[in-house]
């Protein structure tokens, strides 16, 4: 659930709490606007926690993952990889001082935001999440040669879209069906498998780990989306595993029970 709204403009950060009734829509002309750049890290979360709570359909968004994803591949990395906020602005000499302090304190309470008032130290770690965005859009714009940024804006849809992906599925649990036709998008490659987000809340991902399965998805690139099958799932069912749709040849076929029924008749004369 969507806890805050932080917005960094260059001289001031603004720390809004989402849990206040009105709030959000108090800032929907702002994040629907076709005409105001949002720069945000890895927007699919907040993209989907926003449309499916306030029915918020961001728009016009700087995504630094896509940039950064777009920097790898301009340089020919052999695997381009996923990237946190924090090992980002390190890679560009920023850092959120707060980071592994509030890292800690969040895996010991997955609360944490929803206290109110909000203590201090996390007004702060919220800030520092936040402040860097506007310099490190203007450093990933430089470093593509894409002063306006407008192929990542238009890349990042992508990320926006990632909103309206499996939205058929009543709950995350519903997803543990073999056969069940999904939409996966492409997170992190590895060099024996591949890891996708789902739309499904943070801790369900999908994953293809057999090589078979693996070469189906060959030519595909982070952030792209497949049309996909579940074949199993692990024990807690935090992992499906997905097989690549290509053609209506590739879904399993359903086992039929050819077994007869007897129906008795009764008549009366």
């Amino acid at each position: 659930r969507l806890c805050i709204c932080q917005i960094a403009t260059p001289h001031r950060v603004y720390i809004f709490d989402a849990l206040r009734s009105g709030v959000v829509d108090t800032l929907r002309p702002a994040l629907e606007s076709p005409a105001t750049v949002k720069v945000m890290h890895d927007c699919r979360e907040d993209s989907s926690a926003l449309f499916s709570q306030f029915a918020v359909r961001l728009a016009h968004v700087f995504d630094t993952q896509v940039a950064h994803t777009l920097l790898l591949e301009q340089q020919r990395h052999p695997r381009p990889y996923q990237i946190s906020l924090n090992e980002l602005l390190k890679m560009h000499t920023l850092t959120n001082e707060k980071q592994g302090e509030m890292t800690t304190r969040m895996e010991d309470d997955a609360n944490v935001w929803f206290y109110r008032p909000l203590d201090p130290e996390l007004i702060s770690y919220a800030a520092q999440d936040v402040m860097y965005l506007p310099l490190l859009h203007w450093l990933l714009c430089d470093k593509l040669g894409d002063p306006s940024g407008s192929q990542v804006l238009l890349q990042s849809q992508r990320y926006v879209d990632y909103a309206d992906m499996n939205t058929h599925l009543a709950s995350p649990k519903a997803v543990e069906k073999r056969g069940l036709r999904l939409r996966a998008m492409l997170a992190t490659k590895t060099e024996s498998s591949l890891y996708f987000k789902l739309n499904l809340g943070a801790h369900r991902q999908g994953a293809a780990t057999r090589p078979d399965a693996v070469s189906r998805y060959d030519g595909m690139k982070c952030g792209d989306v497949a049309e996909c099958w579940v074949s199993a799932w692990n024990t807690n069912g935090h992992v499906v595993f997905l097989e690549r749709i290509e053609s209506l040849s590739d879904l399993p076929v359903p086992k039929i029970n050819t077994r007869r029924r007897r129906t008795h008749l009764r008549t009366k004369v």
